[in-house]
């Protein structure tokens, strides 16, 4: 293309306006707003306070951009994506829905890692505190960085620098008596933070900071014992669901008057099972049903709970007679029939419990127990004399029962009962020939009444 005059002409002019700013720029070279800036390599370029009005910068590249103060509402072909590491202020005006997006990416560059330390620089200085605050927690933030935004007037960015294990010792111990409690529970939260630090704060007027020394895994044990005291339950909570509380102070947390406390310890028991047996003597019903069904319960324990209030409870234990067997005598004298038939039927209930429930009020109970014979035959015997006839007569027709049950049986009150006595083959053969020499009883015992 050849350089005419009328291009020298612009190119003079726009080479001698050292002070004009961008939309002067462009009108003095008569370029055409609406196409010459599409696709335009743009970084780093200046548009402070610029009117961009009618622009087009569809797929423009304004990396680095200075936006600061600019009207950008009615420019056209804008994306987040274009304003990479860009400067912006509170004053520049965006398109509808553009914003949101913006801040996004600019909060995601400022976190990453990877991020160049020019752009963490611009992004350090940016409007927004939640972009500053992103930057003050990027553990690749330079120190000198952190410094300045120690003291950013936003407590969102002084916290985040408390918490940023990059923060010099000396900015930590500043921060740790910071006016916003916020920024204290951060330093409080910091793993890099001294030990005398953390113990300063634990005496701190905000429960909050305190519970951020009570959750902070390198809290020693005697602030850990001291805050287990606390007066606030959330911080004697925290201190519950330290990994580092040691387990004398757990302990002493097992009988915390808040349930949200005990529950918190009750979750340590994987690093201290012995203090599972400390919760069978709990207030609350679903932390003893929890005590009673786990495999690290004691025999002690699990014998106390055998006679918990609460029937879940007890039916925890039950379930838990798989490993103490002998917790079966216990719950063979509950008060809720339900349980005593359970540990009737259950196969490893020994036979002298099983004896003791043939004689149960409930006959539902004394029901399973009958079918229990088939391991115990010698519990027959004892329904020679219950007092369900329906019993009995089973009792008389089983193979198993005993010959001197069966002789009782044969003298039952009961025809149908005598009857199937009688008919069962192991009864006493001379009992046998002695009725078939009495009419009478046979007829009395085998032949059904005519009716009238």
């Amino acid at each position: 293309m050849p350089i005419t005059a009328d291009i020298l002409r612009r190119a003079v002019l726009v080479a001698h306006a050292n002070d004009a700013g961008f939309v002067e720029l462009v009108g003095m070279a008569e370029l055409d707003r609406t196409i010459s800036f599409r696709g335009a390599s743009m970084r780093g370029i200046d548009l402070q306070g610029e009117d961009l009005a009618g622009f087009d910068f569809t797929f423009a590249d304004l990396t680095g951009a200075d936006v600061r103060g600019a009207d950008l509402s009615r420019t056209i072909g804008l994306t987040p994506g274009m304003f990479h590491s860009a400067r912006v202020n509170a004053e520049t005006k965006w398109p509808g829905g553009l914003g949101p997006g913006l801040l996004a990416m600019r909060k995601a560059t400022a976190e990453d890692p990877t991020t160049t330390l020019e752009t963490l620089a611009v992004l350090a200085d940016d409007a927004e505190p939640e972009v500053r605050a992103a930057v003050a927690r990027n553990p690749a933030t330079p120190v000198e960085i952190l410094i300045e935004l120690a003291d950013d007037a936003d407590s969102m960015v002084r916290a985040a620098v408390a918490r940023n294990p990059a923060t010099p010792t000396e900015i930590i111990g500043r921060l740790a008596k910071d006016v916003d409690s916020e920024v204290r529970a951060a330093v409080a939260r910091n793993p890099a933070t001294e030990i005398e630090i953390i113990a300063n704060l634990s005496s701190d007027a905000d429960s909050e900071v305190r519970s951020a020394v009570a959750r902070n895994h390198l809290t020693s044990p005697t602030v850990l014992a001291k805050l287990a005291c606390d007066m606030d339950v959330e911080v004697r909570h925290s201190v519950a669901g330290n990994r580092a509380t040691p387990r004398e102070t757990l302990a002493a947390l097992a009988g915390d008057q808040d349930l949200p406390v005990r529950k918190r310890v009750f979750m340590a028991i994987k690093r201290y099972p012995d203090l599972i047996d400390l919760f069978a003597h709990d207030y609350d019903p679903e932390i003893r049903s929890r005590v009673a069904k786990h495999s690290l319960t004691s025999r002690e324990a699990l014998s106390y709970l055998a006679r918990d209030m609460e029937l879940d409870v007890r039916r925890w234990v039950l379930r838990a007679s798989k490993r103490y067997p002998e917790l079966l005598n216990l719950l063979a004298r509950d008060d809720d029939p339900g349980m005593r038939r359970r540990v009737a039927a259950n196969h490893l209930t020994p036979r002298k419990t099983l004896a003791d429930l043939a004689r149960d009020v409930d006959p539902d109970v004394r029901r399973r127990v009958f079918m229990a014979a088939k391991r115990h035959p010698r519990l027959l015997a004892t329904f020679a004399h219950d007092v369900d006839p329906n019993l009995r007569a089973r009792a008389a027709r089983n193979h198993d029962t005993p010959r001197i049950a069966l002789l009782w049986l044969t003298l039952d009150a009961d025809p149908n009962v005598r009857r199937a006595a009688i008919r069962n083959p192991h009864t006493p053969t001379i009992l046998a020939g002695m009725l078939k020499r009495s009419k009478n009883v046979l007829a009395s015992l085998i032949r059904p009444k005519r009716e009238g």
